[in-house]
């Protein structure tokens, strides 16, 4: 698992591009793209798009997902399984989905407080309810 902020890093891009070099085929990359990291959002702090061709160009299978969705990341977690060239699934997320005050940037690295956490657990607990019931 990577960030969409650790696309910023050069060695990153460098392990990237040694994946199809070495035939890490057995590979599979999640990249958590939320859109932000600790600066800002990604794409004012260091643009990235189109990021799945950047990837694409470095000879990677590249596949996009909701992040949320769990039944979407198994189905690409298993197609990705034994396959001819290192997998990426770009996982787009929201950050502190479920959380009704928590949806930007400025959560990002933020501790709540004790009340925050106590509402927090509480939506989440009722967003987990939600899900149950509709699986």
């Amino acid at each position: 698992m990577i960030s969409d902020g650790e696309l910023d890093e050069g060695s990153t891009w460098e392990a990237l591009n040694a994946c199809h070099r070495f035939k890490l085929n057995n590979l599979i990359i999640l990249v958590d793209r939320n859109n932000i990291q600790i600066s800002g959002k990604t794409e004012e702090v260091w643009p990235l798009e189109p990021v799945k061709e950047k990837l694409e160009a470095f000879n990677l299978q590249v596949y996009e997902v909701d992040g949320h969705s769990i039944p979407g990341l198994i189905h690409l977690l298993n197609r990705a399984r034994n396959r001819e060239k290192t997998q990426v699934i770009i996982c787009k997320n929201i950050p502190g989905k479920g959380v009704s005050f928590c949806q930007d940037y400025t959560w990002h690295g933020k501790t709540p407080t004790k009340e925050e956490a106590k509402l927090a657990l509480h939506e989440l607990e009722e967003e987990r309810k939600k899900i149950l019931k509709e699986n």
